[in-house]
């Protein structure tokens, strides 16, 4: 169990320390305010996708491909209020 949590910590450190450099360079390269609202997605597709294959995923066509999956998804679910029935069921 101490390696799987020791495992985690690291994949979290990981894309952390990617997720920063990703956002100082946008603000190095644009020398302006940078939007981060759609940012958190992607770090944590890769941690999820991780988790169950095993296999990191590389930002490309792949991670752009799961992240806006993801992210249609919880539209679907915002919109359906199925958001609200899996709430209830998880009490």
């Amino acid at each position: 169990m101490a390696s799987t949590k020791h495992t985690f910590d690291a994949m979290i450190s990981e894309e952390c320390a990617r997720f920063v450099d990703d956002i100082s360079s946008r603000v190095s390269s644009e020398n302006r305010p940078v939007t981060v609202n759609n940012l958190y997605l992607e770090p944590v597709n890769r941690i999820l996708w991780r988790m169950m294959t095993g296999k990191a995923i590389e930002s490309g066509p792949q991670l752009s491909e799961l992240t806006d999956s993801v992210r249609n998804l919880f539209r679907v679910v915002e919109r359906t209020k199925m958001l609200y029935l899996i709430q209830v069921g998880i009490r």
